[in-house]
């Protein structure tokens, strides 16, 4: 399957999200899943980065709740 079957079918779902009115979820699905993949993927001597809060503001959205 080339590059631009790919993005044909990809195309073809967010329209066919965004017509329906699931794109919200599908978008915050996806950032909850990049999220994970940045977390499983640190080595462990890295430390912690401030990646989803700042100290004052605490979390911005709870990501666990997107991914299943």
């Amino acid at each position: 399957m080339g590059i631009n079957n790919v993005i044909k079918l990809a195309v073809v779902l967010v329209m066919a999200a965004a017509a329906t009115g699931h794109l919200p979820e599908i978008t915050m699905a996806i950032r909850g899943a990049q999220i994970q993949l940045l977390q499983d993927s640190r080595a462990s001597h890295w430390g912690s980065p401030d990646l989803l809060y700042s100290r004052k503001s605490g979390p911005r959205f709870e990501h666990t709740k997107y991914l299943r």
